[in-house]
C-alpha cells in the first residue's frame, strides 16, 4: 500500500520538492501495519476493496515538511482524485490557518451512490457510513469552527462537526433540519477523533470510541463536496480525516485512535 501511494503521488503530477521524508514514509508504513492489525485494512489484499477494508478514504495531514501534497492522497485508495484547495499547513500538526476563516479548504468532490469518475463505493451512503476527523489543536478559547461538512444544493448540513461558542461540540449526520447532537461540552480537545456513523438509518456520534445516539439519516446521498476544516480559527488544526462504511465497531474506532496516536508520537 505504501508503494502504491508513492506511485500515485507522481502519477497525479506531484513533485519531488514536496515529497515526504524517508522517516515519515517509514512511519506511514508502521501506521498501515497497525491498521491491518486492528482489522481495518488488508494491505496484502488482491483486490482494491479488500485492501482498503472498511475505509472509503483516509487522509493524514501531519507530515514533516511544509507541503500538503502527500496529504491530498487517499492513503487507502490513492488512485482517487486528490483533494483540492490550499489550506494553511503546519508541519507535524495538520491543516488550519493563521487567524482568519479558511477560504480555500481541502475539498473532495464525489458523486454518490453511483456516477462517472471517482464515486463513493456501493453501500456507503448517508444511511450506511462512518466519517470522522482527527484534530490536533491548541488554545482554550471558545470559538466557532467547522471541522468537516458537505456542501450540496440540498444537503448542506450532512456530516457536519462544529464547535459552538457555548462552548460545545455538535455533530449532524442527517439530511433533515433536526438539531445536531451535542457530543462534547467544552472546546475541541487535542488528539481526539470526532465522527458520526450510521447503520441502517440508526445514527450515532462519537468522540474517540464513545458513542452518543443522535438524529436521523437518509437512504441515499446526493452529489456532494466534502469540505474539511472550514472556518478553523487561530491555533486550531485538523490532522486528518476518514470515511468508511457503517460496519465500524467501537473496537475499530479504538484501534483507529491508537494507530493515529502512535503515528503522531513517532513524528
Amino acid at each position: 500500500m505504501l508503494k502504491e501511494a508513492i506511485d500515485y503521488y507522481f502519477l497525479h503530477g506531484f513533485s519531488w520538492t514536496n515529497f515526504p521524508t524517508t522517516n515519515w514514509l517509514d512511519n506511514l508504513n508502521q501506521f498501515y501495519n497497525e491498521l491491518q492489525a486492528g482489522g481495518l485494512i488488508n494491505a496484502a489484499g488482491l483486490t482494491q476493496p479488500l485492501k482498503q477494508g472498511i475505509f472509503e478514504y483516509l487522509h493524514l495531514w501531519t507530515i514533516e515538511a511544509a507541503s500538503v501534497d502527500f496529504g491530498r492522497l487517499n492513503l487507502v485508495r490513492p488512485s482517487w482524485t486528490p483533494l483540492t484547495g490550499t489550506p494553511s499547513f503546519l508541519s507535524k500538526t495538520g491543516i488550519g490557518n493563521a487567524g482568519a476563516p479558511l477560504v480555500a479548504n481541502f475539498r473532495l468532490a464525489v458523486v454518490s451512490p453511483a456516477g462517472p469518475g471517482d464515486t463513493v463505493l456501493p453501500g456507503t451512503d448517508s444511511s450506511n457510513s462512518c466519517n470522522a476527523v482527527w484534530v490536533k489543536v491548541g488554545g482554550a478559547e471558545a470559538t466557532y469552527s467547522e471541522l468537516m461538512r458537505t456542501l450540496g444544493e440540498t444537503n448542506g448540513r450532512l456530516y457536519t462537526i462544529r464547535q459552538r461558542v457555548n462552548p460545545r461540540i455538535d455533530m449532524l449526520h442527517s439530511y433533515t433540519s433536526a438539531s445536531p447532537a451535542v457530543v462534547q461540552n467544552g472546546t475541541i480537545a487535542n488528539n481526539t477523533i470526532y465522527g458520526a456513523k450510521s447503520s441502517a438509518n440508526v445514527c450515532v456520534s462519537f468522540v474517540n470510541s464513545t458513542e452518543t445516539v443522535q438524529g436521523s439519516s437518509a437512504l441515499t446521498s446526493d452529489n456532494l463536496t466534502i469540505q474539511f476544516a472550514n472556518n478553523m480559527l487561530a491555533g486550531r488544526y485538523v490532522g486528518g480525516a476518514w470515511f468508511g462504511n457503517g460496519s465500524w465497531t467501537n473496537a475499530h474506532l479504538a484501534a483507529m485512535r491508537t494507530a493515529i496516536t502512535n503515528f503522531n508520537s513517532r513524528l
